[in-house]
């Protein structure tokens, strides 16, 4: 899961640092960086599926899943496209796609939080209710 966490960060910093590389080596290492951490967090998804939902569910949640990318894959090239016919440029829809990446990582984040910290109380609070004898 901190795989997963870590390519959807860095993939969203790399679209927002886009806008500001004026070079074509800068480029070159954006399309290197970029395609590297996409790559992960595709190939990562099937991974942290079936870590959510276990193997025997885990062929429904997928389809859910890739159900619920192709929703943003619809609806970001219009949106990206009325961004540049309001501004005149692209950086703010590459500001927007980064920062969507970034949030579903930090969204990702509070929930491993979540459960973790759940985890924590749940093993406490089981320590305390055994007999004192034990």
């Amino acid at each position: 899961m901190l795989s997963y966490m870590v390519a959807i960060s860095m993939e969203g910093l790399c679209c927002m640092f886009l806008p500001f590389l004026r070079s074509f080596s800068l480029l070159v290492l954006f399309s290197i960086l970029y395609g590297y951490f996409d790559g992960a967090y595709v190939a990562l998804i099937p991974v942290v599926t079936s870590d959510t939902v276990g193997s025997a569910h885990l062929t429904s949640a997928l389809g859910v899943v890739y159900f619920l990318h192709a929703i943003p894959y619809l609806v970001s090239p219009p949106l990206g496209g009325w961004f540049v016919d309001q501004t005149g440029n692209y950086a703010s829809t590459f500001f927007v796609c980064g920062a969507s990446f970034f949030l579903s990582s930090l969204v990702l984040v509070a929930a491993s939080l979540v459960t973790h910290l759940m985890v924590l109380f749940e093993r406490a609070l089981g320590q305390n209710k055994r007999p004192k004898g034990n």
